[in-house]
């Protein structure tokens, strides 16, 4: 039997000073008041047996509560004094059960069936207090199954197959609850207390070869994401009165929040190789690479158009070279990443992201028993992000162009040196 129990508390209280800084001297635009306690609970049992030899069981349950309280109040600075303009105070609490079954079969030598089914449900209860009116009471319940099952199939004494299949839900982010201010796009973003978990059925068949001796792998996966509810942001623009009738636009007030979308979805391809250089009389050098293709689809809820999840590039590759001379306690190394292209989208803007690529060498010694003395070379390019935003008037859906932006930011290349060790 097995018990694990987990008690975390998170605090923060801080305040926001936005101000010009003409030549004059700095002019006061606005201050954000955030105070904010999270709290989490848990405590997850289970007991596992074996029986017939081949099959293994495993029963457990786990009960998590969390509490999330934040306040949080902007004040505008206007006329010499500052005044209140938005004071969100949100309190949520979650209580969360799972039970969970998990089976293990071996099948044959060859051959292992695992599955799981869970059920987990849940009670969220949130109190939002607005600047004016009553307090906003929401209670909301969730039951969810959540089965599972993974086939691997040993072809050879190096060669293996697997599938999986697996329902998942998401655990909801309150801070998506509550009110928080970008700024990088100086807005003020409200919270959605409506927001539900994501659901998905997530499907993947994978192949791996190994070399003989531990020379290394190669493994290629597929895989797909249907999901349901899909978290992002969403238009709360109300375009139409009580009555139905449209309100002007010169009336309408744009806003946009953390919400569900209906359905997306994601598929594509990982590759990944590793070859150990004991050809060449250096088995202690690998070199390690691997490359991920994602086509992800949702409808974008500002423009209608289908895109691309916000911030996932389709093409990433990152690979990995460590060579440890053991005899003369000495390593050294390098690692990289390459990506494509990725996107952000917003309510009256596109932000079109180029990352650059990044690389970084190293080299350690070992000096004084266990001491390490490194050193380290990063942004070797050195690193870039490059940012083109075309900026509309109010709202992407009337396509009237404001300005065009272009952001960059270098980072220098960066030596350092470390002494690490265990006292």
């Amino acid at each position: 039997m097995e018990t694990l129990f987990i008690l975390n508390r998170d605090r923060i209280d801080r305040q926001g000073l936005y101000e010009n800084t003409p030549v004059g001297g700095n002019v006061p635009i606005l201050r954000n008041d955030q105070y904010r306690v999270k709290q989490e609970k848990i405590l997850r049992t289970s007991l596992t047996s074996g029986f017939l030899n081949d099959q293994i069981i495993e029963l457990g349950v786990e009960v998590a509560i969390n509490n999330y309280d934040q306040i949080f109040n902007q004040e505008k600075y206007t006329a010499g004094i500052y005044s209140l303009s938005t004071d969100d105070d949100v309190s949520v609490k979650e209580n969360r059960y799972e039970f969970f079954a998990n089976h293990t079969y071996n099948i044959s030598p060859k051959m292992v069936l695992q599955s799981s089914l869970a059920w987990e449900f849940s009670r969220i209860n949130s109190l939002t207090v607005p600047i004016s009116g009553g307090a906003i009471p929401r209670n909301k319940k969730f039951s969810f199954l959540k089965p599972r099952a993974d086939f691997r199939y040993d072809l050879t004494a190096n060669d293996q197959f697997r599938a999986s299949v697996e329902r998942k839900i998401s655990q909801l982010d309150f801070q998506n609850f509550v009110a928080i201010y970008d700024a990088d796009l100086d807005r003020l973003r409200p919270g959605n207390t409506g927001i539900v978990p994501e659901k998905s059925w997530n499907y993947s068949a994978a192949f791996e070869h190994r070399l003989a001796n531990d020379g290394g792998a190669l493994q290629v996966e597929f895989f797909y994401r249907d999901i349901k509810d899909y978290i992002d942001l969403v238009d709360f623009t109300e375009f139409f009165d009580a009555s139905g009738a449209a309100i002007a636009r010169a009336n309408l007030d744009f806003i946009s929040v953390s919400g569900n979308i209906a359905s997306a979805r994601s598929y594509g391809l990982k590759t990944a190789a590793s070859l150990r250089f004991g050809f060449i009389g250096l088995p202690e050098a690998v070199f390690s690479i691997d490359h991920k293709w994602e086509k992800s689809k949702v409808t974008d809820q500002f423009s209608g158009v289908r895109r691309m999840f916000i911030w996932t590039p389709e093409h990433k590759i990152n690979f990995n070279f460590r060579h440890d001379v053991t005899k003369w306690n000495f390593s050294y190394g390098g690692s990289g990443t390459i990506q494509s292209v990725t996107s952000g989208h917003e309510i009256d803007q596109v932000q079109t992201s180029y990352n650059g690529d990044n690389y970084e060498v190293f080299a350690e010694i070992k000096i004084f028993g266990d001491m390490k003395l490194i050193f380290k070379f990063e942004h070797l390019t050195p690193l870039r992000y490059n940012i083109d935003t075309p900026v509309y008037k109010d709202h992407i859906r009337y396509n009237e162009l404001d300005r065009f932006e272009n952001r960059i930011w270098k980072y220098v290349r960066e030596y350092s040196v470390f002494l690490q060790g265990t006292f």
